[in-house]
C-alpha cells in the first residue's frame, strides 16, 4: 500500500513538471538546417522558457523561434522551463549545411550537402547549382585530391607542367599543377593531361584508394565482373561488403568498372570513405547508412560492360567485355534513335581498334553523324562458339558534349 501511495505522489509531481514539446521540425537527431531554422513548440505547466540563456516569448502556451546562420556547422540549443514544482530541460542538436536548389530529387541529397559543407565538393564550376547527375571529370578529381591531402588548392605549384590540353585559362589548371606536384594524379601522356576526360568507377576508386584507412581485401567475389584477379579488385569487393559504395553501385551483381561516375555518386562515395565518415561522426555526430552487398550470385550478366573511345569527330570505338566464362566469336551491337539504326559487329581479332587478340575485349567502330539526340537506345546479341545467340540485352547511351557514355 505504501508503494502505491509513493507512486501516486510521484505521478502527481511529474504531472506538474514543465513539459517542452517541439512541434516542428521533426525532432531528428540531429536536425538538418540550412541558412535559417524556424522552431515551433509548445510549453505546458509553465510560462517561463529560455533557450541558451535567452528568454523566449510564450503566447497561449506556444512559442516560435527563428534562427539565422551565417556559416555552416553543428550547433546545440538548450531549452529550460521552470515552475514551482521543478525544472525541465530539452537539448536539440542542429547541423547547418550547404545545399543547392537542384539536389532535392537526388537519392544522395544528404551526402551532397555534407560533402559540400566539408568543402570536399562545391557548386558546379563555381555556380549556384550542384548538377548532381553531371559526370565527374579528371580536373574535378585533381581539386578533390588536394583537399583530401590537406593541401590548400590556392597554394602555388613549384613546377609548371606543360600540356596542350591544359591552357592557362582552364579552370582546373592551378589544381592540376599542384596535384602533379604532390604526385596525386598522373597525365595521360607527356603532352596530354585529359582535364575534361570523364572518370570511370575504376579510375575514381584507384585515385581515392590512398585516402582510405582500410586496405583490407576480400577474396570472395561480390561482382561477377570482378573475379579478384588483382589487389584493386579484391579491395573493391571489400568496400562493397563493408557498405562503403553508393547504393546504385551495389544493386546489381555487376560492378561495371567503365561506367562514368556522376557528381552525386562521388558525394555518396566520399561520405562513406572511412576517413571522411570518421570526420563527419566526430564533428557532427552524424552517420550515413551503409548498404552492405552480399556475395554475387552465379549467372549471366544483366548488361554488357560497354565504353566508347573517341577516334575523331562523330567516330567512336566501341569496346565491351562480355561474360568472362563465355568466349563469343562476336557481339552484334545495334544503336537506335527513332527510325535510325546502325548495326556494328564487335570482334576480338587483334586488328583495327581492337589491340590484342584473345583479350576478350570486343571492339568495333561506329559513326554517329546521323544521330542527333542526347540519349540513344542500344541492343546487343552475344554469340557463342557455334554462332548461336546465348544472350540478348539492351541499354542506353548518353551523348555528353560529344562524348558517348553508357548509362
Amino acid at each position: 500500500m505504501r508503494y502505491l501511495i509513493l507512486l501516486f505522489l510521484l505521478t502527481l509531481t511529474l504531472a506538474d513538471n514543465p513539459i517542452i514539446k517541439i512541434v516542428s521540425p521533426i525532432d531528428d537527431d540531429p536536425i538538418i538546417a540550412y541558412k535559417e531554422l524556424t522552431i515551433l513548440g509548445e510549453l505546458r505547466n509553465a510560462n517561463k522558457l529560455t533557450v541558451n540563456g535567452y528568454k523566449v516569448q510564450i503566447e497561449k502556451g506556444l512559442f516560435r523561434l527563428k534562427f539565422k546562420f551565417s556559416d555552416t556547422g553543428p550547433r546545440e540549443f538548450v531549452f529550460i522551463a521552470e515552475n514551482e514544482s521543478g525544472r525541465s530541460e530539452k537539448r536539440i542538436k542542429v547541423i547547418s549545411v550547404e545545399t543547392y536548389p537542384d539536389i532535392s530529387r537526388s537519392d544522395y541529397q544528404r551526402e551532397i550537402e555534407m560533402a559540400c559543407t566539408l568543402k570536399y565538393l562545391g557548386g558546379y564550376l563555381g555556380s549556384d547549382f550542384f548538377r548532381p547527375r553531371t559526370f565527374v571529370r579528371k580536373g574535378d578529381m585533381a581539386r578533390l585530391l588536394l583537399v583530401l591531402k590537406g593541401v590548400s588548392p590556392t597554394k602555388g605549384s613549384s613546377h609548371q607542367y606543360q600540356f596542350k590540353d591544359v591552357p592557362a585559362s582552364h579552370w582546373a589548371t592551378p589544381y592540376i599543377q599542384l596535384a602533379l606536384d604532390n604526385n596525386l594524379i598522373s597525365p595521360m601522356s607527356p603532352v596530354d593531361f585529359g582535364p575534361n576526360r570523364i572518370m570511370t568507377r575504376q579510375e575514381v576508386l584507384s585515385l581515392l584508394r590512398r585516402f582510405y584507412k582500410s586496405q583490407r581485401e576480400e577474396s570472395r567475389s561480390f561482382y561477377k565482373d570482378l573475379k579478384g584477379g588483382n589487389s584493386e579488385e579484391r579491395w573493391i569487393s571489400a568496400l562493397a561488403g563493408q557498405g562503403a559504395l553508393p547504393l546504385a553501385w551495389i544493386q546489381t551483381d555487376t560492378f561495371y568498372s567503365n561506367r562514368p561516375v556522376m557528381r552525386e555518386e562521388l558525394a555518396a562515395l566520399l561520405c562513406r570513405m572511412d576517413t571522411v565518415a570518421s570526420q563527419i561522426k566526430d564533428q557532427y555526430g552524424f552517420e550515413f547508412r551503409r548498404y552492405k552487398k552480399t556475395v554475387a550470385k552465379e549467372g549471366l550478366f544483366d548488361q554488357l560492360d560497354i565504353s566508347f573511345r573517341t577516334i575523331s569527330h562523330d567516330v567512336f570505338a566501341i569496346e565491351c567485355s562480355p561474360q568472362r566464362d563465355k568466349n563469343p566469336m562476336f557481339v552484334e551491337f545495334s544503336m537506335i534513335e527513332g527510325r535510325d539504326k546502325s548495326v556494328v559487329l564487335l570482334m576480338d581479332d587483334g586488328r583495327g581498334v581492337d589491340q590484342i587478340e584473345g583479350d576478350r575485349v570486343y571492339s568495333g567502330v561506329i559513326n554517329v553523324s546521323r544521330f542527333h539526340a542526347n540519349t540513344y537506345q542500344y541492343t546487343y546479341k552475344l554469340f557463342d562458339d557455334y554462332n548461336l545467340i546465348y544472350k540478348v540485352g539492351e541499354g542506353r547511351i548518353r551523348n555528353d558534349r560529344g562524348l558517348l557514355v553508357s548509362i
